[in-house]
């Protein structure tokens, strides 16, 4: 297993499709197999801030801010980041593991598909999840996922934001000017629980060994193409159905990337052959990549 590669599974056409276009698909996020997916965190934001709050005793921030007006805050900023639909998140999955059995069964037609390794300090490029931009529009992270209990998260940040707001100060003792500042607060708080939650899900699925491509698209506004380098570029927000649903995705364009592909491995129930794969990656312009056949008898 290398360390500078991860793995995106498929089915053989979707993988016929990203050889031969050059491209990788990122679709939202929240119609994945994982239906926690940012509620894995979000579930437990009320009633963890709301329990700080009042074991917290702190007679200044019920001065600041009582309980009635901490609560509207909190569900407002809640509201605003987790349940508007204000932000999309397109996402594209890869693993550390290039032929694991859970992974055929669940992303690649039931392994009779291709695990595709890219090269992952290429991705790593692209932008790294960090800083406090991941939800404006155009931005775009490629991060590990984290396979903890999510509590320690949602608790330490509710701290943190109590903190914050017993040091806000009134102008002139004048405490209606504070309300717009602890919105201010809070919202930042909120936005740095949304951002953790793109990124931290149930131990459940942690043998996925997951890494994660992922888009921030603002509903309100129009998408463009993004060129992220000068060799590859972000396609305009497009739709398509599945599952009697309408899906937001995006598209990486990486026919001007070199090396952006590895590593091919043959799912155990794909019928091609290394020899053949190998000749088509060559006639689409993908060579010296490495292609092997799974190690699974599974069938």
């Amino acid at each position: 297993m290398s360390r500078n590669i991860v793995y995106h599974y498929c089915s053989a056409e979707v993988f016929e499709k990203i050889i031969v276009n050059k491209k990788l698909r990122l679709s939202d996020i929240t119609k994945s197999n994982d239906s926690q997916e940012i509620a894995w965190t979000s579930k437990h934001i009320l009633d963890v801030f709301l329990k700080n709050y009042n074991e917290s005793k702190c007679i200044k921030l019920e001065k600041l801010c009582s309980k009635e007006d901490f609560k509207k805050l909190l569900e407002a900023s809640f509201e605003d980041y987790f349940e508007s639909g204000l932000y999309s998140f397109p996402t594209c999955c890869f693993s550390e593991d290039g032929d694991l059995l859970s992974q055929w069964r669940g992303y690649a037609d039931d392994a009779s598909g291709f695990s595709i390794g890219f090269n992952k300090n290429a991705l790593l490029n692209l932008g790294v999840f960090s800083g406090s931009d991941i939800c404006n529009t155009n931005t775009i992270a490629f991060g590990k996922i984290t396979y903890e209990d999510n509590m320690f998260f949602v608790d330490q940040c509710a701290k943190d934001c109590l903190k914050d707001l017993k040091r806000e100060k009134s102008i002139d003792g004048n405490k209606s000017d504070l309300l717009p500042k602890q919105k201010t607060i809070m919202d930042r708080w909120m936005l740095t629980l949304l951002r953790l939650s793109l990124y931290v899900k149930n131990p459940f699925f942690s043998e996925e060994k997951e890494w994660r491509l992922l888009y921030c698209w603002n509903t309100n506004s129009c998408s463009e193409k993004l060129q992220i380098t000068n060799k590859l570029l972000l396609t305009e927000i497009n739709f398509y159905v599945r599952e009697n649903s309408i899906v937001p995705y995006v598209d990486l364009d990486f026919n001007k990337q070199k090396h952006f592909i590895e590593k091919v491995t043959i799912g155990p129930k794909c019928k091609a052959t290394e020899d053949e794969i190998s000749y088509f990656l060559k006639l689409n312009g993908i060579g010296d990549c490495e292609v092997k056949k799974s190690i699974g008898t599974y069938r």
